[in-house]
């Protein structure tokens, strides 16, 4: 078996984005890069399909993406310099 998703602006559109698909001891794992996430609009839809090894396909999730930008402007800091305020 095999596990693939998509993410489009709606079904029939133009991809925008593949993410990466993993299977392991019964738990799929989906990810997004943070370059992929930037490249999304405010809305659009996924799903994820399985094909298993006789050719079948079946959708077992799908809904819609709604990307929201960061509120909270952090600054990333290194080493114990935090810790001192």
């Amino acid at each position: 078996m095999t596990v693939a998703a998509e993410i489009r602006a709606s079904s029939g559109q133009a991809l925008l984005v593949t993410p990466a698909c993993t299977i392991a001891a019964n738990v799929i794992t989906m990810t997004v890069t943070a370059a992929q996430s930037r490249s999304l609009p405010a809305a659009a839809s996924w799903d994820l399909q399985l094909t298993y090894v006789n050719g079948d396909v079946q959708t077992i999730l799908a809904g819609a993406v709604d990307v929201r930008g960061d509120i909270t402007q952090s600054t990333a800091t290194v080493g114990m310099e935090a810790a001192h305020v």
